[in-house]
């Protein structure tokens, strides 16, 4: 499929991840997302697990990093690591995480405002800063790095991996076409 916000077809996902879609308001389609269910989510009813948010790089979407949740569930499954719900939002193509200027791709809010609420009311999360973490690669690095400093209620934890983060004086140099001409 060409959209770049519901992959298709899905491909073979790790044991515990599934693939779904969310209703995002801001840009008024379904986006897709994976998530990682630990091991004692069915029969644990009334536990709440803390939740991992892992953002894609550039040109991914939501399945391209899913091997991650691999490592997490044979972490759990050896007694490494608590149990922990994951999270693999599409954050499109290259968006960097946030908002386009002329309000076609709605990335960041998507992510921070419907995405986060939307799984806090469908799964047993511990729906609380203090069991959230976000990290991702690259341009999700960057991604994670810009939500976790714009929206610290939302996140106590914040792991960036390999991704560029600019110095705020040089992007208000900079024009940037995605993010429009207005330095704020």
């Amino acid at each position: 499929s060409d959209d770049m916000w519901v992959t298709s077809p899905v491909p073979a996902l790790p044991e515990g991840v599934t693939h779904h879609t969310f209703r995002s308001a801001s840009m008024n389609r379904e986006i897709g997302y994976c998530l990682y269910l630990p091991p004692s989510y069915v029969k644990e009813s009334a536990r709440r697990y803390p939740v991992i948010y892992h953002l894609h790089g550039a040109g991914g979407n939501e399945t391209r990093s899913v091997y991650s949740a691999k490592v997490l569930h044979e972490g759990i499954l050896a007694g490494r690591w608590p149990e922990m719900i994951m999270v693999f939002p599409n954050g499109g193509r290259s968006t960097m995480y946030q908002d386009s200027g002329d309000g076609r791709f709605m990335a960041e809010t998507a992510v921070s405002k419907e995405l986060i609420p939307h799984i806090d009311a469908a799964y047993r999360t511990v729906a609380d800063r203090k069991a959230r973490c976000i990290e991702g690669f690259s341009m999700g690095g960057r991604g994670s790095t810009h939500l976790a400093m714009k929206y610290p209620e939302l996140f106590s934890s914040l792991f960036n991996q390999s991704g560029n983060v600019y110095h705020v004086s040089d992007v208000s140099k900079a024009s940037n076409p995605y993010l429009g001409s207005d330095p704020e």
